[in-house]
């Protein structure tokens, strides 16, 4: 274990404003798990269920906003939308990506000492910040002032979640995609091999009509293999914990 009992939050706190500066540039391509299929399909999916529950959609506040990945799916959904950042080059690259929409502000600051009024956001937005933060409560305390009585809290993207997504970014790629090519690719062949009068064979694999009889059930075994039978185990299971990727 590290000891940090030394470590001053001010040092923390330009470690991170270094770090950042540096990073803004190609920060999409060093975390391209960050904007993932999945990732911008659970965003666009939270912040429409957020916007359709919210009284009203005046104001929303992006603590942390980084290069403007969250801020972008907020932009149509409230007509204001105030993103800040520890980091000026964040919000330089932000600008470059969102453009100069009329109801987007970018505002330099400290996620632990906002400089708003208290009671006056709709929704207060904190993705992929508090884990970067030497007191992460102090944030949470400044979101809790900020935010309208009714208002909603945003927290997405920790660190807890990121190796088991990572996990499936690239089974998404990797597996997913590749078997459901697969899948188009023998069924094509299937109603070519029926269209021409030919019996429904593929290089010795068993194809749709004769599963429906024991024997093909395990001519299907035998073809694909232990290892393949996993694999497909392991597609099911993806479908099951995140149906909507394949929607």
């Amino acid at each position: 274990m590290v000891d940090v009992s030394g470590v001053n939050d001010v040092e923390v706190k330009r470690a991170n404003i270094r770090h950042h500066d540096v990073e803004a540039e190609f920060f999409e391509r060093a975390h391209p798990e960050g904007s993932s299929l999945y990732e911008r399909a659970q965003v666009s999916r939270s912040l429409a269920l957020i916007a359709e529950g919210s009284k009203d959609r005046g104001l929303c506040v992006d603590v942390g906003c980084g290069t403007g990945f969250v801020t972008g799916f907020e932009l149509p959904l409230y007509k204001m939308v105030v993103a800040t950042d520890i980091s000026r080059r964040m919000l330089e690259v932000a600008r470059k990506r969102l453009g100069n929409s009329r109801s987007l502000n970018l505002v330099l600051c400290d996620a632990e000492f906002l400089p708003f009024k208290g009671g006056v956001a709709d929704l207060v937005s904190v993705s992929s910040v508090l884990h970067h933060l030497p007191k992460p409560f102090n944030c949470l305390k400044e979101v809790r002032r900020v935010l309208k009585r009714g208002g909603f809290v945003y927290v997405t993207r920790e660190p807890s979640f990121q190796r088991f997504r990572r996990f499936f970014d690239f089974f998404d790629v990797f597996v997913v995609q590749r078997f459901l090519r697969f899948m188009r690719f023998l069924k094509d062949a299937e109603d070519y091999s029926g269209s021409n009068g030919l019996e429904p064979r593929l290089d010795g694999l068993l194809m749709w009509s004769p599963l429906r009889s024991w024997k093909g059930w395990i001519g299907l075994l035998e073809g694909w293999g232990l290892s393949r039978l996993l694999v497909l185990g392991l597609i099911l299971l993806r479908m099951l914990v995140f149906p909507s990727i394949l929607v």
